[in-house]
């Protein structure tokens, strides 16, 4: 049934409901924005009340609509009376936690600053930093938001708490299910433009173009997949060096919210002019598509185009597949803006610099004296520290599972409901207390 209608951390408001407990005082009153392309939230939901908890949702668009099939609020008016109305909808249901998927969406940036201002948590759900079964579960934010600490001692003191994470993959998500989810929730938000009229959507492209680039793309891919995988041959039987940059979506909010970058063309060519300047004259420049780029921007073009401008048309390679994890193995070093490709390289043990803001940009574990020198001086990260802030990053923000499959969906929904109950997520407050013992015995 659905029926119409300041960013400083917060401080606690004591006629709230603490830590999550099943029945009993320690109820919570949970409120959903939007969701993944799946019916993840409606389950999270779902086994939350049957703990005892209140849940609330507010429905921004038909696409959610059609993955949630519970009772909910829509919310048909303009982005300019969102902060107001989500406002009103905290403090008329008293409100204890607000859960979003992607926290740089504009609706959930706005709904967090009046969040935060009535000491309500913000948990957001992102995709796993570890692939391909993990999902994420964070305070306030992911990347240069995460409240993940950048000292190393500190990521060795969480360290020391937490067991070894296991890696073996239990779930895999068919691409075929990810797609068709996919395109039923987001063809689901045009065609019930109607019933939602002002909502205003995050992606750059209107999802008919999407899939219209990424038919294109299937019809087309075998190709560049081929060429891709003939350079990765080529280079790991050849002498000369190389360097590994993976690129990310321009639309992706790890750009557009956590870097200082325009696009990520403007990444790229930063990247490639550093190169040419400054990188041993036989090294190379490896520069890989994202598995789920569209084809919208002509990669292949611009990268030509920057290494010809740069004087090294001859020695940057341009690839669309490949196997990534060979070329990290052998690589002199790794470039990237913030991508999750940058936590692999510093498990491989590889060099590695992040040009914005990551939860791995530890000193210890990248490069921290800027591009321009990192392609003479990349050393390896510390293997000690490496360990250990793999160990503490799935400790403290990561839960196993995945958005899609049914026995992923129920590993995630059970997995969150624990951390929920334990009251967690609860790590800006730990690091806090951890670096007031510190001073006092400093």
């Amino acid at each position: 049934m659905v029926r119409a209608m300041s960013t400083e951390p917060p401080v606690a408001d004591p006629s709230r409901p603490g830590p999550v407990a099943a029945g009993g005082p320690g109820r919570r009153r949970f409120l959903f924005l939007l969701g993944p392309c799946s019916p993840f939230q409606a389950r999270l939901a779902a086994a939350l009340e049957a703990r005892g908890h209140k849940t609330h949702k507010i429905l921004l668009h038909a696409g959610d609509a059609l993955f949630w099939r519970r009772p909910a609020e829509a919310y048909r008016g303009g982005l300019a009376g969102w902060q107001v109305h989500v406002a009103a909808a905290f403090d008329r249901h008293g409100i204890t936690d607000l859960i979003v998927h992607g926290e740089s969406r504009e609706y959930h940036r706005l709904a967090a600053i009046e969040a935060r201002a009535r000491g309500i948590r913000v948990l957001v759900f992102e995709m796993g930093y570890f692939r391909p079964d993990w999902i994420t579960l964070e305070r306030d934010g992911l990347s240069a938001l995460s409240h993940f600490p950048r000292e190393a001692a500190l990521v060795q003191t969480l360290a020391a708490a937490a067991p070894e994470p296991d890696f073996t993959v239990r779930f895999r998500t068919p691409f075929l299910k990810f797609a068709l989810n996919d395109l039923a929730y987001h063809l689901s938000e045009v065609a019930g433009t109607p019933f939602y009229p002002r909502y205003r959507r995050y992606a750059i492209d209107h999802p008919v173009v999407e899939y219209l680039l990424w038919a294109w793309k299937l019809m087309r891919q075998a190709k560049p997949a081929a060429a891709a995988r003939a350079t990765v041959e080529r280079l790991a039987g050849g002498s000369a060096p190389w360097w590994v940059l993976p690129l990310q979506l321009s639309g992706d909010f790890q750009i557009r919210a956590h870097s200082r970058f325009a696009d990520m063309p403007a990444a790229m060519r930063e990247v490639v002019a550093s190169f040419a300047a400054h990188a041993p004259a036989g090294d190379r420049l490896v520069i890989k598509a994202h598995p789920l780029d569209n084809w919208r921007t002509p990669w292949a073009r611009l990268v030509a185009e920057a290494a010809t401008a740069s004087g090294v048309g001859d020695r940057v390679d341009y690839i669309d597949g490949g196997d990534l994890d060979r070329l990290i193995a052998g690589a002199r070093g790794v470039v990237t803006v913030n991508s999750t490709v940058g936590i692999a390289a510093i498990q491989a043990g590889a060099p590695t610099i992040a040009l914005g803001g990551a939860v791995f940009d530890i000193p210890g574990l990248t490069y921290e004296f800027g591009l321009d020198r990192f392609w003479q001086e990349a050393g390896r990260p510390d293997p000690d520290l490496a360990r250990a802030f793999v160990r503490a990053l799935v400790h403290e923000t990561q839960i196993r599972g995945d958005y899609y499959t049914e026995a992923g969906l129920a590993a995630a929904v059970a997995g969150t409901v624990e951390r929920l109950e334990a009251g967690l997520p609860d790590l800006p407050e730990r690091v806090e207390r951890l670096k007031s013992e510190r001073a006092r015995t400093a």
